[in-house]
């Protein structure tokens, strides 16, 4: 089996030990991960090339490659080639942090002939119209970095840490994990290491010096932390309610779970019997080595991959695929030149449609919004007509009025603001469906609001009840904080007018009778005489479209 993949698969094992052939695209710059960097077979630029453009570099490296199928790991984070409805195999997606970038995948079904997610993520993304959906675990750990470390004499690290804790404290995203490393730092006579340190050799030595990784996932799934824990000789304690935990190891022979009344109970016993500590941390290990090295995981694809069908693409409209890749790229690293191609070619395709509309103007704001840049008046201009043209498009579209109401808290026009949170409030008053709340809302990004967005449309897909995000977008339109954007793993840049009108081809002098003419007021009673044209294929089953 030959895969075309954007992920290099070497960061977590030798080529040689995967059970498939591969060639890799990405940038030139490679894939930096901690200390080492990893370059692609095929170095390109996947936001501004399209998949002929892959193919035939890949015959250039390797004439005989024939792929039987394509895997793009994180498109929400890696942005995604053109054209890959014209991809003759199936394509693959692989996803992970759907509960901070739920939004942005709305519409991922259009693209991908299989979804790969953990198992708790089959309740959320099972519930879009993608013609497949699987679980499977794409994580793992790497064997250069994840093993027992040794000093310069060849003796094993003394373990000298009790307890550690290596990961993400961003109170705004981790707000159950905060309150249980809060509990640990309550433990007295532990000696605890609850932070950051670089990815690489340093997180290794942190963990082979650790008798305890304390570990609790965000999603209810088996993350990096379980694996890379086990294999540098840590003993793992994971919460009991974790979904996928028991599938990878043995509870009490291979890992340790706890619960909110018998966390501190656990860490002592673990402490106070260091041998059946180290037993359970040498199965643990031994497992990881033998049955979870990514090689191994991937054992999986060969049967699934040939059953895969592609016939469904045809029944998917372009215009839906095209803002899906524009979406997605949003949270990339993509070049704003990119951004603004993809959603210009969406808008090409869907002028009327207040989404592409909304979307667009989201994204632009987001890059171009921030204290470190100045954007010229024209840029904001182009921001506020985008956005007060798809609010008039459907006179109850929340999304386009949340963002004009965030612009103007931004720009100081409170009493605008005011006016259009009014808007909002009444709208969601009266009959609800699932386009209304169809869009991105600013501030993106890691985002506290942004990721309560993503859990409520989690929870509006999971139990087919629209007054979760109903009750998402009242708390927002009554919030008086402050607004804020969000950090954001792209470089913001400069909007300037001629990035606007590179793919009109027209001159920049006469880009502003293009423009919609701005409306006195956003009434919502009152529609825009143009009838709105919706991307066919909704993005969720029928039923969210109903009052």
């Amino acid at each position: 089996m030959r895969l075309l993949t954007n992920f290099p698969f070497e960061m977590f094992g030798d080529r040689e030990a995967f059970p498939f052939e591969y060639l890799s695209f990405g940038p030139s710059k490679g894939r930096t991960v901690g200390d080492r960097s990893f370059a692609y077979d095929i170095p390109i630029d996947p936001s501004t090339a399209n998949i002929e453009n892959i193919h035939t570099l890949a015959r250039q490296i390797s004439p005989g490659f024939q792929p039987d199928a394509m895997m793009l790991w994180w498109p929400d984070q890696e942005p995604l080639p053109e054209g890959l409805e014209r991809c003759p195999y199936p394509v693959i997606g692989v996803m992970s942090d759907y509960n901070l970038t739920l939004p942005l995948q709305t519409r991922l079904w259009s693209l991908v002939d299989l979804l790969l997610v953990d198992t708790p993520g089959l309740q959320v993304l099972g519930r879009l119209p993608f013609a497949r959906v699987e679980p499977w675990c794409q994580f793992s750990y790497r064997p250069d970095v994840h093993k027992v470390y040794h000093d310069p004499t060849g003796k094993v690290l003394d373990r000298d840490i009790d307890l550690c804790f290596v990961g993400n404290f961003n109170p705004e995203i981790q707000r159950e994990r905060h309150a249980w490393t809060a509990r640990l730092q309550g433990l007295e006579g532990c000696r605890l290491f609850l932070g950051s340190v670089p990815q690489g050799e340093p997180y290794g030595r942190l963990l082979s010096r650790s008798k305890i990784a304390f570990n609790r996932s965000i999603r209810g799934e088996v993350n990096l932390r379980c694996f890379e824990a086990a294999a540098c000789g840590a003993t793992l304690l994971m919460e009991r309610e974790n979904t996928e935990i028991r599938r990878f190891f043995e509870p009490d022979k291979e890992v340790i779970l706890y619960g909110p009344h018998d966390l501190e109970q656990k860490v002592r016993w673990l402490l106070e019997h260091e041998r059946e500590r180290e037993a359970i941390a040498e199965a643990a290990q031994r497992r990881v080595r033998s049955e979870h090295q990514l090689p191994r995981q991937c054992e999986a694809l060969l049967d699934l991959i040939p059953s895969l069908d592609i016939s469904h693409r045809d029944r998917i409209n372009p215009a839906t695929r095209a803002l899906c890749r524009a979406e997605m790229m949003v949270s990339t690293w993509a070049p704003l030149s990119s951004l603004v191609h993809a959603f210009e070619h969406a808008l090409s395709l869907a002028q009327a449609d207040p989404r592409v509309l909304n979307n667009y103007a989201a994204a632009l704001i987001q890059r171009n919004l921030h204290p470190q840049v100045s954007s010229p008046p024209a840029a904001s201009e182009f921001w506020i007509r985008l956005l007060e043209d798809a609010a008039r498009r459907w006179k109850d579209y929340l999304p386009a009025r949340q963002n004009l109401r965030f612009l103007m808290r931004v720009l100081g026009m409170r009493k605008e603001a005011d006016l259009l949170g009014q808007q909002c409030l009444e709208i969601l008053k009266g009959p609800l469906r699932f386009e209304q709340f169809d869009g991105l809302v600013l501030p993106l990004g890691f985002h506290g609001w942004q990721a309560d967005l993503s859990l409520a449309l989690g929870q509006t897909l999971r139990n087919q009840d629209l007054r979760n995000l109903a009750h998402w977008h009242r708390s927002w339109t009554l919030d008086q904080t402050e607004p804020v954007l969000a950090p954001h793993p792209g470089n913001p840049l400069e909007l300037e007018e001629k990035d606007l009108m590179v793919h009109r081809q027209i001159s920049p002098d006469s880009w502003r009778t293009l423009l919609p003419a701005a409306a006195p007021s956003l009434d919502p009673s009152q529609p825009s005489s143009r009838p709105p044209a919706p991307l066919r294929g909704s993005s969720l089953a029928p039923w969210l479209s109903q009052p």
